[in-house]
């Protein structure tokens, strides 16, 4: 209320709803898809959008300046403000200084925080999509509902998926 909104912490739209899973069909159906053809993907993409979810880089400054416009650090700079005022600039100093190096030393942890959780958002690899009744190589991001892929034993699920 009557503030600034706050940033979101993931690039990504976050709406879940439980799909229509092909489940219980004959086991015949399964083995017979021929995955989907490119005007289907293509639709379904346009529908869904790509297959990611990032995390975009911190921005030191920004924080920094969050911190520093904190409530805490501006009562903390009207005291020394008052302490310059009563004659004694060396309290006042020392209060800024002392408030500046702890504000500087939360945005840094709070930098290397955030640059840690973007760090972990890394594309997965290349993985085997079948489409149009073939298996061709596609990146992760193209991924739909429907699409039919191989996994190799170890390597990193690319996103929900019904196994």
């Amino acid at each position: 209320p009557g503030g600034e909104e706050a940033e979101p912490l993931l690039a990504c739209d976050l709406r879940f709803a439980e799909p229509d899973l092909p489940v219980g069909r004959p086991l015949r159906t399964y083995s017979s898809h021929a995955g989907l053809g490119a005007l289907e993907h293509a639709r379904l993409l346009e529908e869904h959008g790509p297959n990611e979810c990032s995390v975009p880089p911190p921005d030191v400054r920004a924080l920094l300046l969050r911190q520093l416009l904190a409530p805490m650090t501006i009562v903390q700079f009207a005291t020394a403000l008052l302490w310059c005022l009563d004659a004694d600039p060396g309290r006042a100093l020392m209060g800024i200084l002392s408030a500046l190096s702890f504000e500087a030393t939360a945005a840094l942890a709070s930098y290397r925080s955030a640059l840690a959780v973007h760090q972990l958002f890394r594309p997965p690899p290349p993985l085997l999509v079948l489409r149009e009744g073939a298996w061709v190589r596609a990146r992760a991001q193209t991924l739909v509902p429907a699409d039919v892929f191989s996994l190799r034993a170890g390597a990193p699920v690319p996103c929900d998926a019904l196994l």
